[in-house]
């Protein structure tokens, strides 16, 4: 749940930055996405697996 609030809260950053700065940068927009999603899935499961070892 607290990793969707993450993504969710992210990805409206993004949307200010996109009204900011217009649509003509989507790529960027994807790259910053996918380092929120990503940062959020790998971090958890690098603190899961130190713990069970």
């Amino acid at each position: 749940m607290l990793v969707l609030e993450r993504i969710k809260k992210g990805m409206e950053s993004i949307d200010q930055d996109l009204l900011i700065y217009g649509l003509n940068d989507v790529r960027e927009y994807w790259v910053r996405l996918y380092q929120i999603v990503s940062f959020d899935m790998i971090l958890p499961s690098v603190c899961f697996n130190s713990f069970n070892i």
